[in-house]
């Protein structure tokens, strides 16, 4: 039998045998998992991920974290993602990178005319790789446990990422917040605020998709974002100033951010909606003013708190994630938000906004 490239005898991948190790990697985790039933199936929009693990603890995480709604058969692109280490599989150790440098950019640039994704992880040595072909991904740990530290907040977040690109569609970094199915995008970096307007948003009766990650598509007919990801997040201090420190600080523990993890229904008992019709791009900024409000922002403005992190912190795709940037930002209208302290006050200045500038459907 021919030897596979993620067999043992490989210790270092390189940008010379970087192909050939990643349909090596697929082939040998389709083979191990050929006869695997699905551990779970999620239903997202267009989306049908098929979980193939013998790794119970993160395929807790999946069910715990992961949005799965109920779509229609005809509507669903089925992926299946393996999740496998030494310890619950054939596979060996992944092997390392064995260049100097490794950057994400170099693998969208060696993998530009190929149906292939990757991406590495130096420590703790995680390989995520997807093959849009056989629509098939691989997600190559050392253990069970030993997952990057941002994985839990959002796990399956790239194989997502990836799997939707090719459909044409973004995951974009960002909070969503609306009414009666009409609602806007809350973007900016970390600390912007964005997070917090989210949760406080719900407290006080607004429809959410996601605080940090929300699915975006575009068509002739409106801007729509739909929920990835069940869990929400906010620091101790966050959840005092929104009136949420108990029960939801006493019966956690704090993330790799120091954040808490919880969900909609823990606010108000309301899941997060099935989707929002997008009518406006809204740039968060703290100020600590007596009231809130909303002026109008430029499409540079909303471009500078949109793309960065979007792009940075989803790898691959730069060029087709600028240019759905770009178009997005140019089809909605862009606006600055300037937070007071009162999170009651907030809501109430983005309920009207909703109210008197976005069409309700």
């Amino acid at each position: 039998m021919k030897t596979l490239p993620c067999s043992p005898q490989l210790t270092y991948v390189t940008s010379a045998n970087l192909v050939e190790f990643l349909r090596g990697a697929i082939d040998r985790a389709r083979h191990d998992t050929a006869f695997l039933e699905p551990i779970h199936t999620l239903q997202l929009h267009r989306l049908q991920i098929q979980l193939l693990t013998r790794n119970w603890h993160y395929a807790d995480l999946v069910r715990q974290r992961v949005f799965s709604g109920e779509m229609p058969f005809a509507s669903w692109d089925t992926c299946r993602v393996a999740v496998l280490s030494p310890e619950d599989s054939s596979l060996p150790s992944p092997p390392a990178w064995g260049e100097p440098i490794f950057h994400p950019r170099q693998f969208e640039k060696l993998l530009a005319n190929h149906l292939l994704r990757a991406t590495y992880f130096s420590d703790p040595r995680v390989w995520q790789i997807y093959d849009h072909q056989q629509k098939f991904g691989l997600l190559w740990l050392t253990g069970p446990h030993h997952y990057c530290d941002w994985e839990p907040a959002a796990p399956l977040r790239t194989f997502l990422h990836w799997s939707y690109c090719f459909q044409g569609m973004r995951l974009v970094h960002a909070g969503a917040l609306g009414k009666r199915g009409t609602g806007i995008l809350l973007v900016g970096g970390s600390g912007s605020g964005k997070s917090g307007t989210v949760v406080g948003g719900i407290a006080h009766g607004l429809e959410s998709v996601g605080d940090d990650y929300v699915l975006v598509e575009t068509a002739p007919v409106g801007k729509y974002a739909y929920p990835l990801f069940r869990t929400l997040k906010q620091d101790l201090l966050g959840l005092r100033r929104l009136g949420l420190e108990a029960p939801i600080s006493q019966s956690r523990s704090m993330n790799w951010q120091e954040k808490f993890e919880f969900t909609s229904e823990e606010i108000n008992g309301q899941t997060m909606a099935a989707q929002l019709r997008i009518g406006a791009i809204v740039i968060p900024k703290i100020i600590d003013a007596a009231r809130s409000t909303i002026r109008p922002a430029s499409q540079q403005q909303a471009m500078l708190a949109l793309a960065p992190t979007g792009l940075f912190q989803l790898p691959g795709e730069r060029t087709s994630g600028v240019k759905f940037f770009s178009d997005l930002i140019r089809r909605l209208p862009s606006f600055e938000l300037e937070l007071s302290r009162d999170p009651a006050d907030v809501s109430r200045t983005l309920e009207s906004f909703i109210d008197g500038v976005l069409p309700c459907d």
